[in-house]
C-alpha cells in the first residue's frame, strides 16, 4: 500500500469487474444510437454486422473487501474517464492485445439494493464493441461464459477516513484503520477519492479483488498478506532479499509493555524473522495510553509530597498519645503500672484503642486524684465558716 499521497497518485490500482454475458448484442440487436457512438472511434463506417456489443460491471460504491469503495460521485467521474479505453487480456500493454473498446459508460441505481452504509447502491456500467472479424474466439469465448471475469485498471487521488473524514495518510489526524471497528463510531473505511485516470479493462483468469487471493494494487495486496501471515524465510546478511518481517498487532491499549516487547521478540525468532513490524497505528495507541499514565504518575507524585509533612504530624501525634498512657497509667495504677510491659502493648495498638486507654486512665487519675475548687460557694462557705478558711483566696 501507498505510504503517502504522492504514492497513491502514482500507484496503478486494479479492481474486480464483471461481463454481462446475457446481455451482450449483435446484428440487428444493436440500437443505431450505439453505433453512432461505435463510429466515432472507426476510420470505416461500422455497421450492426460488423460489430459485436458487451456490457460490463465495472464497480459499484459498496465496500470491497479491503474495506474501501467509490462513492457516487467518484463513480460519475471515472464513467468520464473510462470512454475510449480499451480491451486487453491480462493486463499485457501490447498493442497486439487489444480487442475491445469502451463507447459509452454511465452510472446506474440497482432497484432495490443498498450499500454497505444502506444508501441507494450504484453500479458503473460500460459498453465495449470488438469487430467480429479476427475476434470469433473472443465472442465465443464470451457468449459461452468463460470469459467473464474482468479486472480494470485506474488511478485515485486520495483515501478518505469514513472515520473523521481526514485523508488516511494524515498520520497526525487520521488514527484509524481500515476494518477496525471503533467504539460508537462504526468500522473505519475508506473512500477511494477523486480517480484520476482510468486505463483499461482485462480479461483475466483470477481477477483482481476476487476470492483467489490477488486484490486491488500489487503492493497492497503485499501488505495485506504480511497481516495474516508471517514470513518464515530467513534473511541472510549482504543478501539482496529483502529481510523477512514478523507482523505484531497490538489488540489492547497499554499491551505494549516489557513482557509483551519480549514475547514479541520470541515470536519473531520461532518464525525466522528478522524485522518485528508493528503498525503506526498501534504505537499511537499505546503512546496515549502511557501518556495517561505518566500524567498519572505525576499527579500522584505531587500528592505525595503535599502528604509527607501530615503524615510526620500523625506519626508525632501517635508517640506523644503513647507518652500520655505512660504518664497517666503511672499515675493511676502507681507501682501496680507494668511501664516496660504497657509500652509494648501500646506500640501496637492503634490510634482509637490508644485513645480508649487514655480515657480510661484518665477516669482513674480522677477518681484517684479527684479535683478541689479553690473557693467554696457562698451559701456552702456559711455552712462551713468554721471549718473552711478562704482568706488566702481573698484581695
Amino acid at each position: 500500500m501507498a505510504k503517502n499521497k504522492l504514492e497513491l497518485a502514482q500507484e496503478r490500482m486494479h479492481l474486480k469487474a464483471s461481463v454481462e454475458v446475457k446481455n451482450a448484442q449483435d446484428g440487428e440487436q444493436i440500437p443505431s444510437k450505439d453505433l453512432e457512438l461505435i463510429n466515432r472511434y472507426s476510420r470505416k463506417e461500422l455497421t450492426s454486422e460488423d460489430v459485436y456489443i458487451y456490457p460490463i460491471i465495472l464497480t459499484s460504491n459498496d465496500k470491497d473487501r479491503e474495506f474501501e469503495y467509490f462513492d457516487k460521485k467518484d463513480l460519475n467521474t471515472l464513467s468520464k474517464l473510462f470512454i475510449g479505453k480499451t480491451g486487453i487480456l491480462d493486463h499485457s500493454w501490447k498493442s497486439g492485445n487489444q480487442h475491445s473498446r469502451i463507447y459509452k459508460c454511465k452510472v446506474e441505481a440497482v432497484e432495490g439494493e443498498t450499500n454497505f452504509k444502506g444508501e441507494q447502491k450504484y453500479i458503473l456500467k460500460a459498453w465495449a464493441y470488438t469487430i467480429k472479424a479476427g475476434n470469433e474466439e473472443l465472442i465465443a469465448k464470451i457468449d459461452s461464459g468463460i470469459y467473464k471475469e474482468v479486472s480494470i485498471g485506474f488511478r485515485i487521488s486520495d483515501l478518505e477516513c469514513s472515520i473523521c473524514g481526514n485523508s488516511f495518510f494524515d498520520y497526525e489526524n487520521c488514527k484509524h484503520y481500515p476494518g477496525r471497528e471503533y467504539k460508537n463510531q462504526g468500522i473505519c473505511h475508506l473512500r477511494m477519492k477523486d480517480p484520476t485516470d482510468a486505463y483499461e479493462f482485462s480479461f483475466v483468469a483470477v481477477p483482481c479483488n476476487s476470492d483467489a487471493e490477488t486484490v486491488k494494487g500489487v503492493k497492497l495486496e503485499k501488505e495485506s498478506r504480511k497481516k495474516e501471515k508471517t514470513n518464515s524465510d530467513r534473511h541472510e546478511k549482504n543478501s539482496e532479499k529483502e529481510p523477512s518481517i514478523f507482523y505484531a498487532q497490538i489488540t489492547k491499549r497499554g499491551e505494549m509493555s516489557m513482557k509483551h516487547l519480549k514475547g514479541l521478540i520470541k515470536k519473531a525468532k520461532a518464525d525466522n524473522a528478522d524485522v518485528v513490524e508493528i503498525p503506526v497505528a498501534d504505537l499511537e495507541k499505546d503512546l496515549e495510553t502511557y501518556d495517561e499514565a505518566i500524567e498519572k504518575a505525576e499527579d500522584a507524585e505531587k500528592e505525595l509530597k503535599e502528604l509527607k509533612p501530615k503524615a510526620a504530624m500523625g506519626d508525632q501525634y501517635v508517640e506523644d498519645l503513647k507518652k500520655e498512657c505512660c504518664r497517666l497509667g503511672k499515675m493511676a495504677e502507681g507501682e501496680a503500672f507494668n511501664e516496660e510491659m504497657m509500652s509494648k502493648v501500646f506500640e501496637k495498638c492503634e490510634v482509637e484503642e490508644l485513645k480508649e486507654f487514655k480515657k480510661q486512665y484518665e477516669k482513674k487519675v480522677d477518681e484517684k486524684y479527684p479535683p478541689l475548687p479553690q473557693t467554696k460557694g457562698k451559701k456552702k462557705e456559711k455552712l462551713e465558716e468554721k471549718e473552711v478558711d478562704n482568706t488566702a483566696f481573698k484581695m
